[in-house]
């Protein structure tokens, strides 16, 4: 498993690294929540990974299945 770092850069925004790779995402809020809209809200990332592991595991399981 890789690991995660996510570091508070300036206001609302967090950068997050994760371990092996080169790229980074930012998280931040709204500007009408007091961010910059520079990211995803956290609950907009929650969502995508949940979306995104179920997609992959569907996909995967199709495959399997042929």
């Amino acid at each position: 498993m890789k690991e995660i770092t996510v570091s508070s850069t300036q206001n609302l925004q967090n950068e997050i690294k994760y371990s092996g790779e080169a790229a980074s995402l930012i998280g931040d809020e709204p500007v009408e929540a007091g961010g910059d809209g520079a990211g995803p809200d956290p609950y907009t990332l929650l969502l995508s990974a949940l979306g995104t592991c179920t997609s992959i595991t569907l996909k995967l399981y199709a495959r399997q299945k042929g």
